[in-house]
Parts: C-alpha cells; structure tokens; sequence
C-alpha cells in the first residue's frame, strides 16, 4: 500500500479562520485605543476650561483687591458706589483688564446671565474714568459691550464679609449695603462650579481699606 503523505501548509478554511481571528482582535484593540483617545480629549478639555476658569477668577479676585472709592469733584459722592449682590457686582478699580484700556482707573461690572435655554455665563463690562467724568455732573456713560469671559456656568456667585450695622462682627453675606457710601466689603468670596463636571472653585479678594481720614490703610 502506498501512504499518501499530506502536503505541509494552511488549507483555504483554516486561513479564512486565522484572519477572522485576527480581524476581531485588531477590532477590539483599535476599539480600545479609540475609547482612551477620547478619555485623553476629553480630560484635557476639561482641564483647559478649569485652568483657563481659574484664571479668570484670580484676575477678578485682583481687580477687587485694588477697589477704591473715587469722589465727584461736583458733589460729594462717588462716581461708582460699590454695590453688588449673588448675582452682579460692580465697582472703581486701578487695574484694568480689558487690553484696549492700558491705564486705569475703570469702572467694573460683573454680570451672571441666564439666557432662555437655563445656559449661564459671566460677562464684564469695563471702561475708563476720564478727567471729563469727574468734573461733570453727570452719570458715567454705559455704551461698553459686554466680553463673555466664562461660560457653561452651572453655578457663581459672589459673597461679602462685612459688619452689619458698624459692628465689630463680621459676616458674609449675599447682598452689600451700606449707608455710608464710601464704605467697601473687606473681603468678596466668589464661588465658581462649571456644567461639565461641577468642578469647583471658591476665590477670596481681600480688599484694602482706606482710612477715611487719610492716613493711609487700615488693618483688616
């Protein structure tokens, strides 16, 4: 009898059976890189909105370290009363922080805004405090855009520490009133949480506080 013996390689089905194999595995790995390509997008993304966010908020928090009170040289009373709630906050302050304005002092307002779909974002409107300002009698001009500086809010709000009634206890609180119109918070806290991730950020700005009788700052 002759013994037929088999020829040595890969029959047609075991070759289409190797490469289905094959083709699933490289599926399941180009699957995976494409899930941790994502993940790395995305954290970076969110990264960036933190890191450009928390920018925002130090260079806020410096703008309300150096507000001051600036008098009509008309009347006596402030060109802007430092005022603010939850919400807005507005004030005088030497420095700038819009490019345009290369000195100061300017007037500031921070506004949080709601629009239709639920959507919030911070907007500031700033400009200059002329010569022209303080001699008229005049209220300061309001004709400045709003620049959007952060959005996708899901939540900011700002606080301040103040005594209540001249007192030596002091509180935070939502909304700032004084009678004195010259009076200013000693600290804002400002309190930030994107709608992405709810990251949060809370801010202090201490301010100085002048003495009324010209002597320079008082502790605080």
């Amino acid at each position: 009898m002759h013994i037929r013996k088999r020829q040595s390689g890969f029959t047609l089905i075991e070759l289409l059976l190797s490469l289905s194999i094959l083709s699933i595995i490289l599926v399941v790995i180009l699957g995976a890189l494409r899930i941790g390509v994502r993940a790395w997008e995305k954290g970076e993304n969110v990264l960036s909105i933190q890191q450009r966010s928390r920018t925002i908020l130090d260079q806020l928090s410096r703008q309300l370290t150096s507000a001051a009170v600036l008098m009509s040289a008309q009347e006596e009373q402030p060109l802007v009363k430092f005022a603010g709630n939850s919400q807005t906050i507005e004030f005088t302050s030497g420095l700038p922080l819009i490019a345009k304005i290369q000195i100061g002092p300017v007037h500031v307002k921070y506004v949080i805004e709601t629009d239709s779909g639920g959507k919030k974002r911070l907007l500031l409107y700033e400009e200059n405090i002329t010569v022209e300002d303080y001699l008229s009698e005049r209220q300061l001009r309001h004709d400045t855009d709003a620049l959007v500086l952060i959005e996708a809010l899901e939540d900011l709000h700002f606080e301040y520490l103040g005594a209540e009634g001249g007192g030596p206890n002091l509180n935070w609180t939502s909304l700032w009133q004084s009678q004195n119109l010259t009076d200013l918070p000693r600290a804002v806290r400002i309190t930030y949480r994107d709608e992405k991730d709810g990251h949060k950020v809370r801010v202090i700005a201490r301010i100085y506080q002048w003495d009324k009788e010209g002597s320079g700052l008082k502790g605080s």
